[in-house]
């Protein structure tokens, strides 16, 4: 089963192959945080959204078009990241999207 901890791989490596200079150490934050975000919607259980919902847990969250917007907003904020914004839309949109397929892979839950 997928853990917070085998998302976080993804980030981690693209740091090291691409290097520090690359992906600096708080782009590498936001990606780390990006690649476990997904699973937030965790929290509409509680709220009583049913699991199949499309805002259920491995819903919405996990699709592509919200690791692009993950992405695209952590791209505007590349400047201030201190990386360059196309190569920060890359790196996060890499370990977001890299969420749904690692969890694709498991035999937890709904897929």
């Amino acid at each position: 089963m997928a853990t917070p901890l085998s998302h976080l791989a993804v980030p981690l490596a693209l740091a090291v192959a691409l290097g520090p200079d690359t992906v600096p150490p708080a782009l590498l934050a936001l990606s780390m945080l990006c690649a476990v975000l997904p699973d937030v919607d965790a929290l509409g259980l509680w709220l009583g959204i049913p699991y199949a919902h499309p805002f259920g847990h491995r819903g919405f969250t996990h699709s592509l078009p919200f690791a692009t917007a993950l992405a695209g907003a952590g791209a505007w904020l590349a400047p201030a990241l201190g990386a360059d914004p196309l190569t920060a839309f890359g790196v996060l949109l890499a370990s977001a999207a890299s969420h749904g397929l690692i969890d694709a892979m498991t035999n937890g839950g709904l897929g």
